[in-house]
């Protein structure tokens, strides 16, 4: 008896310290030497581990106790992924570098065996239904496609609910579930009235308290995809506003599922910041993010994103200073012109010494633009040699070069760096060459 208990508890031993695997092969093999596995929740992820090429494939130990979820193989620096569900089981898979979501091979993971055969599957079928309705827009081919939608559709609800039945006790079952894509019953005369009836319905299916949805980018990807893509309009104060009326749909779907409205607001915040757009970009600050709770805020997230914002069109160009006859100057105090040119460069760059020149001689036919010439130098060498002859341009000498404090400021990366202002000192252009920057003020 004592034999028989020593057994089980050996095997039970086993059985919690058993980690699991990731098997993956790319085509073509070789092309990539090494791949990263995270973790995924929502915007964040957390690294698990990495691989390096062995013969003709990669291979990842997951660290005992990790949790269940989505994870994100990354393969490629240019950003190359391939998301897959772990559920406390070892996977391998085989897929094109090129297409990765749609040449996949599970050989082990029976949860990515019926969801990838689910994906593939439901999106061929919801192409049929999509093209029957786009097609119904055409008045000519009416009188066919009625049949063929309904048709089509029955297909599409039998295949959704196969897929649910098989997928039943395992966490694919949540994902298949909530990708499910609402369809009126009857197909739609009108292009504007079908946008609207699946914009209603965008998230039916979505449970925002679902804890395996939390812990992949699901939530996010919906709700990139519901604001951006689905609430858009070619005037720009009209898009704003439909776009603010989504994030708040949004909002009030997720509900007091603070985890899931933080890494939401995340993701758009950034998104938005990344397009420059402020308005959108502070109206998300103010309104929802700076109401979370404090354990799901973060000031190092606030700072980042101001700091990509901060030199954004439409933003008033952060404070430049300096001397003249030990007057001390300021950019905000100026009323010499319409427009002003900022343009950070430095005597040691070759590319500046040979533009520099010419955008003084091209700026000199303006009367109404004035230009301060911020020089990134070490020291002071030869740049009053240089400056000397350009009489016409404000220069300011920014010692310590990327050490200066206007580099932090403007987030300069690279000389020349070119920036457009009104009269207000406000940001109105940011050229990235001296050719785009003539076309500016050519067309202005």
């Amino acid at each position: 008896m004592l034999k028989k208990i020593i057994v089980a508890l050996l095997i039970a031993t086993l059985s919690v310290n058993a980690q699991d695997t990731i098997r993956v092969k790319i085509n073509p093999v070789g092309q990539f030497k090494k791949v990263m596995i995270y973790s995924v929740v929502g915007a964040s992820q957390k690294y698990v581990g990495n691989a390096s090429l062995v013969d003709d494939g990669f291979k990842i130990t997951i660290p005992n106790r990790s949790t269940s979820g989505m994870y994100r193989l990354y393969f490629d620096v240019n950003n190359g992924y391939f998301d897959f569900i772990y559920n406390q089981e070892s996977v391998s898979v085989t897929f094109d570098a090129d297409a990765p979501e749609t040449t996949a091979i599970f050989d082990v993971s029976e949860e990515n065996k019926i969801y990838q055969s689910y994906l593939n599957s439901i999106q061929t079928q919801q192409y049929k239904v999509d093209s029957i309705q786009y097609a119904y827009f055409n008045p000519d081919l009416k009188p066919i496609l009625i049949g063929q939608y309904a048709t089509e559709l029955h297909k599409l609800y039998e295949l959704q609910e196969s897929y649910e039945k098989a997928s039943e006790g395992k966490m694919a079952f949540d994902f298949i579930k909530s990708n499910e894509k609402y369809y009126p019953p009857e197909i739609i005369a009108s292009p504007q009235e079908y946008l609207e009836i699946i914009k209603t319905h965008f998230f039916d299916y979505i449970d925002f308290s679902n804890n395996h949805l939390m812990q992949s980018s699901f939530f996010v990807d919906k709700a990139i995809e519901y604001v951006f893509y689905m609430n858009e309009a070619e005037d720009k104060e009209m898009d704003t506003q439909l776009k603010k009326n989504a994030i708040e749909k949004i909002m009030q779907k997720v509900e007091g599922n603070f985890e899931a409205k933080s890494e939401i607001l995340n993701s758009l915040i950034y998104a938005f910041a990344g397009q420059q757009n402020v308005e959108m970009t502070h109206f998300i600050l103010d309104e929802y993010y700076s109401k979370l709770p404090e354990e799901y805020k973060s000031e190092v997230f606030v700072s980042q994103i101001k700091g990509m914002i901060k030199t954004a069109i439409g933003v008033t160009a952060p404070e430049i200073t300096w001397q003249e006859g030990g007057v001390e100057i300021k950019l905000s105090d100026m009323s010499l012109a319409q427009n002003y040119v900022l343009v950070f460069w430095s005597t040691s760059c070759s590319h500046c010494l040979v533009e520099i020149p010419n955008l003084y001689d091209f700026t000199s036919k303006f009367s109404n633009v004035k230009v301060i010439a911020i020089a990134l130098e070490e020291n002071d060498g030869d740049y009053l040699e240089i400056t000397k002859p350009m009489t016409n341009w404000i220069h300011v000498l920014g010692l310590g070069k990327w050490e200066n404090k206007y580099v932090k400021m403007y987030d300069i990366a690279s000389t020349p760096t070119y920036l457009v202002l009104d009269a207000d000192k406000k940001i109105i252009a940011k050229p990235n060459s001296i050719e785009e920057l003539e076309v500016f003020f050519r067309g202005y």
